[in-house]
């Protein structure tokens, strides 16, 4: 999969600006998020380069989302005690168990932003899965030009089922600044791009199965 991140920073700059962990969530930290009807895809998704404008003026605000970053000690998966997560699905389903309450659990340092864990609920059982490759996602400092590779790995053992298993490699890039213009205003901006192989496994009565290499 390949994720478009349009990363701002409010405050008015005339050139690039450059990213650091001060300007990424860290444990304890909210934010209310606007989800909108995307308009259809054109030119101004694929725009690239310095002194890019991308404008988005035309979204039409839908649902709002709360995404708040609990400290782990505060969230099912209590033993992440040095990290911070968020909710990012309901629900995974593997056929033949489907995972609830799945989150994410990140830590963060001078030079990388990256996820370090993950936690599933399964049957009313919190499970929590730490990374035995964290997902480095964001290197520092964030600024045009630069382009990195991580790769990252997990597994979790699943009671009465077998085990869940999912690895793979990330290549991201900082493809383009300038601004970004939404119907809350006009920001200065870096576009991140990242994109993902990923492989994951299912081993189920001493059977494994792969799922398709996913890109």
């Amino acid at each position: 999969m390949t994720i478009l991140y349009i990363s701002t920073f409010f405050i008015p700059v005339k050139a690039q600006i450059t990213l650091s962990r001060d300007q990424l969530p860290r444990s304890g930290d909210s934010a209310q998020i606007m989800n909108a009807q995307l308009p259809i895809p054109g030119p101004r998704f694929a725009a690239t380069g310095p002194g890019s404008n991308w404008d988005f003026s035309d979204l039409q605000a839908a649902t709002p989302d709360l995404v708040w970053y609990r400290p782990g000690i505060q969230t099912p998966y209590f033993l992440f005690l040095n990290s911070f997560g968020t909710k990012v699905q309901d629900s995974l389903n593997l056929l033949v168990v489907s995972l609830q309450n799945v989150f994410e659990f990140y830590n963060s340092n001078n030079t990388r932003w990256a996820a370090v864990g993950r936690g599933f609920t399964v049957s009313g059982i919190p499970i929590p899965a730490f990374y035995t490759d964290n997902d480095e996602i964001f290197f520092f400092p964030l600024t045009y030009g630069r382009k990195d590779s991580s790769t990252f790995a997990y597994n979790i053992s699943i009671p009465t089922v077998g085990e869940y298993a999912s690895r793979g490699g990330r290549v991201t890039q900082v493809d383009g600044w300038g601004s970004i213009t939404t119907p809350q205003g006009t920001f200065e901006c870096l576009r991140v791009k990242s994109t993902l192989r990923i492989l994951d496994s299912l081993t189920f009565q001493g059977n494994t199965f792969g799922v398709p290499l996913r890109t």
